[in-house]
C-alpha cells in the first residue's frame, strides 16, 4: 500500500494511524482517545470512520473475555493491517529498481559465499509491482527469501551458532536477553540484507523484517 505523508485519514494523519495500527491489532475507543490525545468523544466518531473505511470492524461483546464487554472493541480488518505495513517513502523508477536489485543480489551472493556467516540465503522469490512489468514507478521491491542453516548437522550448527554469538560478544557487542543473543547469527544475516536498500524483504517466504 503506497501512502503519503500529508494524506489524512479519518480526520488523523496517515502515519499516525498507522501507528496506532502498528501498536493496536485490536483496539478500544479508549486507546484511541488516549493514543491520539483526543477526547472519548472524538475518539468514538474516528473509530467508526475507520469501520466506514474499511480499515477495522467492530468486535461483538460476546466474543470478547467478561473483563472486556464494558468498553467498545474494534478489530483489523485486511486493509487495516495493509496500512500498518505501508511505508510513506518516494516512488522509484524501473532502472533505479533494477539497479536495486541487483544490489540486493550481490548482498545474497557475499552472504553466502562469507564463512563468518552461519545462515545463507536458499531462496529469493520476486512478487508485488516489480514483477508486473507496465508498471514504470514503484514504491519499492517485495522480496521473499528463505534463510536456512549453512550446517546440516544439529551439532555443527549448535556449535557455529555459538562461535559467532561468542565472537560478536568478544567484539564488545551487548544483547537485551537471551533470545536476543540466541537468534543473532540469523538476524545479522536478514539486517545485512535490507540495510540502505529501498525493498520490503519477508524471510521464509511469509514473515516481514
Amino acid at each position: 500500500m503506497k501512502i503519503e505523508k500529508g494524506q489524512i485519514i479519518a480526520e488523523q494523519p496517515v502515519l499516525k494511524v498507522r501507528d496506532f495500527f502498528k501498536r493496536y491489532e485490536q483496539y478500544s475507543v479508549e486507546d484511541a482517545a488516549s493514543f491520539f490525545a483526543i477526547s472519548k468523544k472524538a475518539a468514538s466518531e474516528m473509530c467508526l470512520d475507520l469501520v466506514q473505511l474499511g480499515y477495522s470492524e467492530r468486535i461483538h461483546p460476546e466474543q470478547m473475555a467478561h473483563a472486556y464487554k464494558k468498553k467498545i472493541w474494534y478489530d483489523l480488518l485486511p486493509l487495516g493491517r495493509s496500512l500498518r505495513l505501508a511505508r510513506a517513502i518516494p516512488s522509484i523508477t524501473r532502472p533505479k529498481a533494477d539497479q536495486i536489485l541487483k544490489d540486493f543480489m550481490a548482498r545474497v551472493e557475499a552472504v553466502n559465499n562469507n564463512e563468518r556467516y552461519v545462515y545463507k540465503v536458499n531462496k529469493v522469490l520476486l512478487f508485488g509491482s516489480y514483477i508486473r512489468p507496465e508498471i514504470i514507478e514503484l514504491n519499492d521491491i517485495d522480496i521473499a527469501v528463505e534463510i536456512i542453516s549453512k550446517f546440516n548437522d544439529p551439532e555443527s550448527r549448535r556449535r557455529k551458532n555459538d562461535e559467532y554469538t561468542r565472537a560478536a560478544i568478544d567484539s564488545g557487542r551487548r544483547f537485551d536477553d537471551w533470545l536476543d543473543q540466541m537468534f543473532c547469527p540469523e538476524r545479522d544475516v536478514r539486517t545485512f540484507l535490507r540495510t540502505n536498500l529501498a525493498i520490503s524483504v519477508y524471510t521464509q517466504l511469509t514473515m516481514r523484517f
